[in-house]
């Protein structure tokens, strides 16, 4: 183990930002490693910093398995909190609902206004892009599986364009209907929002945000991709989509079910 942290400690400088060779360069020769100048300090030291990253290694590798576990503990309780397909109650509710009876199932287009977003076409014409000062805008890649958007979106656009798209505040409900079908998140900043994603305008019944898109996604998950193909089709043409919602946990739970289920045991 020492052996180990030692050649890390020394292979490590390798390709550090001061080292003699440069990023860009693509191979490094036999000769080129044998002058390869090292920084050696004494050996207490180096095996203080090796030590140093090995226990942040550790503590990365710890956190990494306590998320995939806290993950997998969700999505096994999200399909014991939502009805199976045919069925209308949970296999699993909380004590004070318990005897609340079946869930009420109402469609999707009864329950929200939604769109599609757009982008002044034909797409690709430069004046549509600004990089430095643009704003964000919101594409099918951007949306990524844990119902979040990446941090920065892929393109900005110009203010030019902006006025031929849709905007979107933070902590809209999204939906991809295009490509990557079926990818839900709820926006963590201001943006404007491209014509291959469905956005959610209003609620008309009383619905917490994270419930839908979550609920949504499960649906999903469920259906072949033919399924979802003509589900996206059905959204386009702002048709009906038969979703249950529990009506009775909405208007009495205060705290988002969905957002607190890490806490459950």
């Amino acid at each position: 183990m020492q052996a180990t942290q030692e050649a890390a400690f020394s292979l490590s400088v390798l390709f550090c930002p001061n080292s003699a060779f440069p990023p860009t360069r693509k191979r490094i020769g036999i000769d080129d490693l044998k002058n390869l100048p090292l920084y050696v300090p004494e050996k207490e030291e180096q095996q203080k910093i090796a030590d140093c990253l090995a226990a942040i290694d550790a503590l990365i590798t710890a956190q990494t398995q306590k998320r995939d576990a806290l993950k997998t503990h969700k999505k096994g309780l999200v399909q014991q909190l939502f009805p199976a397909e045919g069925e209308t109650q949970p296999q699993l509710r909380f004590p004070e609902f318990q005897d609340m009876g079946e869930w009420d199932v109402d469609t999707l287009v009864n329950v929200a206004k939604f769109r599609r977003g757009s982008f002044p076409q034909p797409y690709g014409l430069p004046e549509w892009y600004d990089d430095e000062n643009g704003m964000p805008f919101i594409q099918v890649f951007d949306v990524s599986d844990d119902m979040k958007l990446k941090p920065i979106t892929k393109i900005k656009i110009s203010e030019l364009a902006t006025e031929q798209s849709v905007f979107i505040e933070k902590g809209t409900v999204i939906i991809t209907i295009q490509g990557s079908i079926g990818r839900v998140a709820i926006t963590q900043y201001d943006a404007y929002i491209d014509r291959t994603l469905l956005l959610f305008q209003e609620f008309l019944r009383p619905l917490e945000k994270i419930f839908l898109p979550t609920q949504f996604k499960s649906y999903l998950k469920l259906k072949n991709k033919k399924h979802r193909a003509a589900l996206s089709r059905q959204l386009r043409r702002n048709l009906s989509v038969t979703l249950r919602l529990n009506y009775h946990l909405l208007q009495n739970k205060k705290k988002s079910l969905i957002a607190s289920l890490p806490l459950m045991h």
